[in-house]
């Protein structure tokens, strides 16, 4: 997500659009396109309804209940917290190699 808005690495996608099934290209416009682009509070409240009510989650009964708040809010939200903390941190530099290096000292991972 980071990487799609501010561009820090090369981007070589391993599958193609010609390569890769339809429905999962569509997916990853959707991704890509809207869903990312979507505040994440309300993004993970919209990917739970989608999950329990589109994708009708609410047949597993309360097992079901609990594994798609848990799988589309919680996890979602725990994600879209971390990369908006990023965010803020990296938002601040001018140039991706500022930014990569920030986010290798925040992770600690050898970016």
């Amino acid at each position: 997500m980071l990487n799609q808005r501010y561009g820090l690495f090369a981007t070589e996608d391993g599958v193609t659009a010609g390569d890769a099934p339809a429905q999962a290209s569509f997916k990853r416009r959707i991704k890509e396109n809207i869903y990312n682009r979507i505040p994440f509070p309300l993004s993970t409240l919209g990917y739970v309804l989608f999950r329990y009510v589109i994708q009708l989650g609410f047949l597993d009964g309360r097992e079901g209940l609990i594994y798609h708040v848990l799988q589309g809010y919680w996890y979602r939200f725990l994600v879209g917290s971390k990369v908006l903390e990023y965010e803020r941190t990296i938002g601040r530099l001018a140039t991706p190699e500022e930014k990569r290096l920030a986010l290798a000292e925040l992770t600690g991972l050898k970016l």
